[in-house]
């Protein structure tokens, strides 16, 4: 049987640098890497994942929603892992603050943008940021990416369109 799991998270960017989380090594997700702020959202959360990444965001943080600008979702991951369908809400922000509170998830770093593909990371978040450097920009519509069992991510605009027997 085929479950689901909802997750959305940020990349938060301050002053050329981005605010990533080095994950204890016991954590169950991403236990020992670094990780974009945030988590599973609530099941009233689904339809506005916005808003379970902002929760996450104070939650790991303590920024609030104040201190966050220019909220723009960017990428839907998507992504088989056993018998669980991962769907990943992937934001970007900017932050009016570096300040932040440690937590008890892991270790909070300001990681300038030119190193951030140097971390250690699950090979999603390498994929998206990967992408997002090289080939995406801030104002670009939003991507669906999936991973094949290579694995490989494949990147595809989600756009609409007019049926052409509904005209």
């Amino acid at each position: 049987m085929i479950s689901f799991r909802y997750m959305a998270v940020a990349f938060i960017e301050h002053e050329n640098k981005w605010l990533m989380m080095k994950r204890h090594k016991n954590h169950k997700i991403a236990g020992g890497v670094y990780a974009p702020v945030g988590g599973h959202l609530n099941c009233e959360e689904y339809n506005n994942p916005v808003d379970g990444c902002l929760r996450e965001i104070y939650e790991e943080t303590g920024l609030e929603s104040n201190k966050v600008k220019d909220i723009r979702l960017k990428y839907i991951i998507l992504r088989r892992k056993e018998t669980e369908i991962r769907i990943q809400y992937v934001y970007f922000m900017k932050s009016n603050s570096q300040v932040v509170r440690p937590n008890e998830e892991g270790d909070l770093e300001w990681i300038d943008v030119s190193d951030i593909l140097e971390k250690q990371t699950s090979f999603t978040t390498h994929e998206v940021i990967k992408h997002y450097l090289t080939q995406s920009t801030y104002e670009e519509p939003v991507l669906v990416g999936t991973v094949d069992s290579q694995p490989q991510m494949h990147f595809v605009n989600i756009e609409d369109f007019d049926h052409p027997y509904l005209k």
